[in-house]
């Protein structure tokens, strides 16, 4: 039995799974390379049991990380991985047994609602954590940025242009959700013609706001990649408190999705 998941965004809602099948599996693997948001959504709609169903493309990011994590966590029969890592304390390398249950005693649900208001340049800014479709949203956006990576190359006009606009993109669905087609294209168009320096100050509260509403496993997000932070540990040689450390592990959803 996989013990009940509850939303980090949304502590009142309790979702049931179950294992996945051999069927669920093969349904997984027919998604394409590359599309990690999108085979998260249909994993976890798969294995939620009808009790209490909310479709997962609704869930924050954190929420979705989480849940894979716990059903990893709850399914495996050994949640401990070896984690080696250069120190900056002693500079040697350290590899330490990581117990993958310790990431979730860390967990943090949501402290208050999932949204926050505030006022700008007269107007009332609603900032909500980016949910699955806005993440599947900019995983479609990032793989046209890879494409354009290996034809054009980094350096290129047409590269930096699309990282601009991911990143524009990114801040839209903080303040709209991604499937509004109408109120996206709207924001956008007001957010265009806002000088630069607004802008900028607009992107600063609301990052404010998305960090008052942090929850789930502590993680770093580093140019498109999540990594997940471990609990302190002390430095093996130089075993003070002074020099305890958090690393970072590499989160992919594939790697906590089963596969034949």
């Amino acid at each position: 039995m996989i013990p009940v998941f509850t939303l980090a965004s949304d502590p009142q809602k309790k979702i049931h799974f179950r294992e996945a099948t051999v069927a669920d599996v093969m349904d997984f693997t027919g998604i394409d390379e590359g599309h990690d948001e999108e085979v998260t959504t249909l994993f976890l709609n798969k294995i939620q049991l009808p009790e209490n169903y909310v479709d997962s493309i609704t869930w924050t990011a954190d929420d979705r990380r989480l849940a894979l994590f716990w059903y990893w966590v709850n399914t495996s029969p050994d949640a401990t991985v070896p984690i080696s890592y250069e120190c900056d304390h002693c500079g040697e390398k350290h590899t330490i047994l990581l117990n993958m249950n310790d990431l979730i005693a860390e967990y943090k649900p949501i402290q208050g609602k999932a949204e926050r208001e505030f006022e700008f340049d007269g107007e009332t800014i609603t900032v909500h954590p980016l949910n699955g479709a806005d993440m599947e949203a900019l995983e479609l956006e990032r793989l046209v940025l890879e494409e354009i990576a290996v034809e054009k190359g980094e350096s290129s006009g047409e590269y930096r242009k699309k990282l601009a606009q991911i990143r524009l993109f990114q801040f839209l669905y903080s303040v709209c959700d991604a499937r509004d087609n109408s109120k996206l294209k709207a924001a956008q168009e007001k957010i265009l013609k806002l000088p630069e320096r607004t802008f900028v100050d607009l992107v600063k509260k609301t990052a404010e706001k998305l960090t008052e509403m942090e929850h789930g496993l502590k993680s770093e997000y580093v140019n498109g990649e999540i990594f997940l932070l471990t609990p302190p540990h002390k430095c093996p040689k130089k075993g003070k408190e002074d020099f305890s450390t958090r690393l970072r592990v590499p989160f992919r959803s594939n790697d906590y999705i089963p596969s034949i």
